[in-house]
C-alpha cells in the first residue's frame, strides 16, 4: 500500500511540475484553462494583459539561471502585488510557459467591479511600466538593467452567445 501512495505522489508531482512554473510557482495558462472556461461562460468578457520583461537568450547565458530565476522571482513578487490594489482580486494570474517570462493577467471586471475594456487594461499596462522602471532601480546586479524591458500587449474578448 505504501508503495502505491509513493507512486501517486511521484505522479502528481510530475504532473505539477509540468503546470506549475518552478522560479514563479504560478501556474501555466493550460494549468488554468477551466477556470479561464467558467469565466468566459459566466461573463461574457474577458480581458488579458500580458506582460514579459527582458529577453531570457540576452539574460541567462550571460548572467546564469540563477540571476534569471531571480529576476523571474522579483517580478513575480511585483506582479502579485499588485492584487487587490490595481488588480481586482478575481483575476487569474499565469505564466505563459515553464521557465518563460511572460505573465498573463486575466480579469473580466475592473477593480471597481465595472466590465473590463481596454482603457483599464492600458493604464494597467502604463502602471506596470513605472513598476518595472522601480525594479531596475533596486536590482541587486545592476548590468542586468539594460537588458529588462517590460513587453506588454492587452486585448478584450466577447463572446456573443
Amino acid at each position: 500500500m505504501n508503495n502505491d501512495i509513493e507512486k501517486i505522489q511521484a505522479e502528481l508531482l510530475k504532473y505539477r511540475t509540468c503546470l506549475y512554473d518552478r522560479a514563479s510557482g504560478l501556474p501555466t495558462v493550460n494549468a488554468i484553462i477551466d477556470d479561464l472556461r467558467k469565466i468566459l461562460e459566466r461573463e461574457k468578457t474577458i480581458g488579458i494583459l500580458y506582460l514579459a520583461i527582458g529577453d531570457q537568450s540576452r539574460i541567462e547565458p550571460v548572467f546564469g539561471w540563477e540571476v534569471y530565476d531571480e529576476l523571474i522571482k522579483i517580478f513575480t513578487i511585483c506582479v502579485l502585488g499588485e492584487i487587490g490594489k490595481i488588480i481586482p482580486d478575481s483575476a487569474l494570474v499565469a505564466v505563459s510557459s515553464l521557465m518563460g517570462d511572460g505573465f498573463f493577467i486575466f480579469m473580466s471586471r475592473t477593480k471597481s467591479g465595472a466590465l473590463i475594456n481596454k482603457d483599464y487594461l492600458r493604464e494597467l499596462s502604463e502602471r506596470f511600466g513605472e513598476k518595472i522602471k522601480k525594479m531596475k532601480n533596486e536590482l541587486k546586479h545592476k548590468e542586468i538593467e539594460e537588458r529588462i524591458d517590460l513587453h506588454t500587449s492587452y486585448q478584450v474578448f466577447r463572446i456573443d452567445s
